[in-house]
């Protein structure tokens, strides 16, 4: 209940607050430090070890990151607020891995807890919607509404897969690895019409970092 009631909700929240005060490419920068800060919590407070392989390939992800997410002309600010709101996401987010390994010996049904999750999430945001007085729009369009059903379907099969990794690796490898899914959006976006995305040698070089961190961080 209590990661529901901090995820998605409150940590989107911070990080669109981020953007709104310094940009995207700086908040992602920031949101790519994750990894860093979660390796050192799992080492302090959960006794992982981070080998040598594990710190190269966590250092090429987060250096790959931050070539995907550096763009010419979107490096606004650096306003401290901005800075605040963008850092409190990330550390949201790098928690909720520390207690997800934390607590998945202690809860044999997955699935339960990432219902209660997604249950808790869900009332808060009802509550917000509700809170703030706007009505649900009159004309919501049925192909839209499927495609949220479905990213909804997808984010819990995101939670499954990542609650059973993290019952069975370490923290200080499970967090670097979902960190890549820039990597995978960038690949993905090929499928979708022509023009929309256009793959750039920045954005190869990228790529490139993020899998050679990727094959480091499993050789453990």
């Amino acid at each position: 209940m209590g990661l529901g009631g901090f995820l998605p909700g409150f940590a989107r929240t911070l990080h669109i607050a981020g953007i709104k005060r310094i940009g995207a490419a700086p908040v992602v920068l920031l949101r790519g430090l994750g990894p860093l800060f979660a390796g050192g919590l799992a080492v302090f407070l959960l006794g992982e070890r981070f080998t040598a392989p594990v710190a190269a390939g966590t250092g090429f992800i987060v250096l790959g990151l931050v070539v995907l997410s550096v763009q010419k002309g979107e490096m606004r600010s650096w306003a401290p607020a901005g800075v605040a709101y963008a850092m409190a996401a990330t550390l949201i987010l790098v928690f909720r891995d520390i207690i997800i390994r934390y607590a998945a010996p202690h809860a044999p049904y997955k699935t339960l807890s990432i219902f209660v999750m997604a249950l808790t999430s869900t009332v808060l945001m009802a509550g917000a919607w509700g809170y703030s007085g706007q009505k649900w729009p009159g004309a919501v369009k049925r192909r839209g509404l499927i495609y949220f059903i479905l990213v909804g379907l997808a984010g819990v099969f995101g939670l499954v897969s990542l609650f059973s990794a993290l019952e069975l690796g370490n923290v200080v490898v499970i967090t670097p690895l979902v960190s890549a899914q820039p990597l995978f959006v960038m690949l993905f976006s090929r499928f979708l019409p022509e023009g929309i995305e256009r793959i750039t040698p920045r954005m190869i070089a990228g790529g490139v970092l993020i899998v050679l961190g990727g094959a480091l961080v499993g050789l453990r």
